[in-house]
């Protein structure tokens, strides 16, 4: 399985929603929760979203596998949709996904932050393992939490 990285491009709106939907219903069947009846971002919403981040997607030949996505303010980079096509996970990919969004964020983030439901233990242990570590915790109007975790840059 040859796993290559790339920046994500306008033209692969189509495929990252397709992949994000994926995600959303995984993540629904998996909390035992309503599944989302389409995508909930519009590919307008999604080529504005990419216009102001950095955004990384892995391949596998030409189909899309994974991606993640990262805000930069001042210095701090906010990680989010840290996707990975369910057939895929548990091989990798979400790893490589994370350290190749960290190579590639601006030389001004000093620190990296995600944020991530309670219920998402398996990703929690994947930020966990690769040096994230929590800093806040919140409890929604349902009950959930979301748990804040936080890596300061190493410069080698």
């Amino acid at each position: 399985m040859d796993v290559y990285l790339e920046e994500v491009r306008p033209e692969d709106v189509g495929e990252l929603l397709t992949l994000q939907h994926a995600a959303a219903i995984q993540k629904s069947v998996k909390h035992s929760v309503p599944v989302p009846p389409e995508p909930t971002q519009t590919p307008d919403e999604l080529r504005a979203e990419l216009e102001n981040c950095v955004a990384v997607k892995a391949m596998i030949g030409r189909r899309m596998v994974g991606s993640v996505r990262m805000r930069v303010e001042g210095e701090t980079g906010y990680l989010n949709k840290l996707l990975v096509a369910p057939v895929f996970q548990g091989r990798g990919i979400g790893t490589m996904l994370m350290r190749e969004i960290e190579i590639r964020a601006p030389l001004s983030v000093r620190r990296f932050v995600v944020s991530i439901s309670h219920k998402s233990v398996r990703t929690i242990s994947l930020y966990k393992w690769l040096g994230y570590t929590e800093f806040k915790r919140e409890e929604t109007p349902d009950g959930a939490w979301i748990i804040s975790m936080e890596k300061q840059r190493r410069f080698s």
